[in-house]
């Protein structure tokens, strides 16, 4: 008898192991699940607020980019706008040159002052004129003084 009291009470002890170890198998693969899932959930937050950030400042940049992509256009705009008004000066200057170097009844004299009123430097004048600077600069001299003698003769006739 004392031997089936045994057994009976191994058997109890058995039955008892496994239903408590069953119960803590549960509870741990349930722990072990619940603290998976909070770390995933701590991941996924983590991961939406980078991207979040990271969306943030790519709408800066791009923001950023537009308004430089603006600013350069207009640049490039008022470039192409002085380059034309520069080219059409350049052109009105050449035509007047050779307006002026076509001019068969002028001295070479008055041809270099017509330049010099219509802007032209004593340089570029004389390239026009194959004259020496000097020389140019001699006849503009020359001619400016003679414009400035004309008006006061002009008043002494009259009077």
């Amino acid at each position: 008898m004392t031997i089936t009291v045994i057994i009976i009470a191994i058997l109890i002890c058995l039955i008892f192991y496994f239903v408590l170890n069953d119960k803590i198998n549960k509870i741990k693969k349930e722990y072990v699940k619940s603290d998976l899932i909070s770390e995933m959930q701590e991941i996924i937050t983590y991961f939406n607020q980078e991207a979040e950030r990271n969306i943030t400042l790519l709408e800066d940049k791009i923001k950023e980019i537009d308004t430089k992509i603006k600013k350069f256009e207009k640049l490039k705009k008022s470039l192409e706008e002085k380059y034309l008004i520069e080219t059409n000066k350049n052109l009105k200057k050449q035509n007047e040159s050779t307006e002026l170097l076509n001019l068969d009844d002028k001295s070479w004299q008055q041809k270099a002052y017509s330049m010099f009123e219509n802007g032209f430097s004593f340089e570029e004048i004389s390239e026009k004129l194959k004259k020496n600077v000097g020389e140019i600069q001699f006849a503009i001299s020359y001619f400016d003084l003679k414009e400035k003698i004309k008006p006061s003769e002009k008043k002494k006739k009259k009077s």
